[in-house]
């Protein structure tokens, strides 16, 4: 090589088998769905050990941080005139999924606040005096746990 001359540069290109590999996993994505445990999901599970009215006012901050989102995704989307709806596919799932949950949390939300949630009345005497109602106890121990774990 010259002095002063940069080597010459490497091109990479996908080979038929990786194109083929690349179109099969894409197709697996596309068709079966699996299980996604976002950090939500996560925190649902365990939702019980916060107060129904602690748990409520966090839902309702995620139900506003949820409307934002969909409000920005739809201006977005609004904004997106002249580009393929093939390009836009993806925005419109998530907007979609985003949807979705406020719809699911302003549910959760309205039953906790109006008192019409399944065991409602045991969850805020737990957290109130510490009492775990028995039933909640045999449910536990036929899981192998235990109010205490």
């Amino acid at each position: 090589m010259a002095p002063g001359r940069l080597p010459e540069r490497t091109e990479y290109a996908i080979t038929d088998a990786g194109r083929v590999e690349l179109r099969d996993w894409l197709r697996e994505l596309v068709a079966v769905p699996e299980p996604e445990y976002p950090r939500f999901q996560a925190a649902l599970s365990v939702l019980s050990t916060l107060h129904p009215d602690e748990a409520a006012e966090s839902l309702q901050e995620r139900l506003h941080a949820l409307d934002d989102d969909i409000a920005a995704r739809q201006i977005a989307l609004a904004h997106s005139e002249g580009t393929r709806r093939l390009f836009l596919i993806e925005d419109e799932y998530a907007l979609e999924m985003r949807r979705a949950e406020a719809t699911w949390v302003r549910r959760l939300l309205a039953e906790i606040s109006n008192g019409s949630f399944p065991d409602l009345a045991g969850w805020r005497e737990f957290h109130d005096t510490g009492y775990v109602l028995a039933e909640f106890t045999q449910m536990l121990a036929e899981e192998g746990t235990t109010a205490t774990d």
